[in-house]
């Protein structure tokens, strides 16, 4: 099925959307605009590359409604609040995010700015603000990231946009656990890899270094 935004988006953002029953969905809406959907939540999450923000749209009829106001505004009933269905969740970002992985609990979101492509920035959804930042060394893609075990642990695997290396995230704590280079230095390291290539996105286009 085909979901359009375009009778209510702003006319500079309007895009048409595909909807898919899948645990993490990723459509590219224009070269700058990505969205990805996860049927755990019911919700969008759709960011504007370079504008500073990102938005939840959620589709779910009975989704709670939205309070753009501070916590204790909420919490007085001082803050207006909006209907939850198909509305916009916004939240502003300190720094432009060009691309970004939803991560698999639907609450976090991991992300590179082109202004600080070695930099990964952990966004909570829930709190709608950064929570932490990774530094890499490396140039990580997010939008290739493949769940992957590390010592029988969860976590996330990044390619490397400007070389064949491989960043693991644990996406429990949002650490920095390793950098694999290739060929990797045991099966595990070595399955990974293979897993991160097997899977491989084209890198977004950024500024050189």
């Amino acid at each position: 099925p085909r979901m359009s935004f375009d009778n209510w988006l702003w006319p500079s953002r309007r895009r048409q959307l595909c909807c898919a029953a899948s645990t993490s969905l990723k459509t590219i809406a224009s070269e700058k605009d990505a969205a990805k959907g996860t049927m755990k939540l019911e919700r969008f999450v759709v960011l504007f590359a370079g504008a500073g923000e990102l938005w939840e749209i959620s589709y779910d009829p009975q989704a709670e409604p939205i309070f753009d106001g501070l916590v204790h505004d909420y919490r007085s009933g001082e803050a207006i609040p909006r209907p939850g269905f198909l509305g916009i969740r916004r939240t502003l970002l300190d720094t432009p995010l060009d691309d970004f992985h939803l991560a698999p609990d639907g609450r976090h979101l991991i992300g590179v700015s082109s202004l600080a492509p070695t930099e990964l920035q952990i966004v909570n959804l829930d709190v709608r603000r950064r929570i932490a930042t990774l530094q890499t060394g490396g140039a990580p893609h997010p939008g290739g990231a493949v769940p992957v075990a590390w010592h029988n642990a969860p976590a996330l695997a990044l390619p490397d946009c400007r070389t064949a290396a491989v960043h693991i995230v644990d996406n429990r704590r949002w650490t920095l656990l390793a950098t694999i280079e290739p060929p990797g230095t045991d099966a595990q390291q070595a399955g990974i890899l293979a897993a991160a290539a097997a899977a491989a996105q084209p890198c977004p286009r950024r500024p050189g270094p």
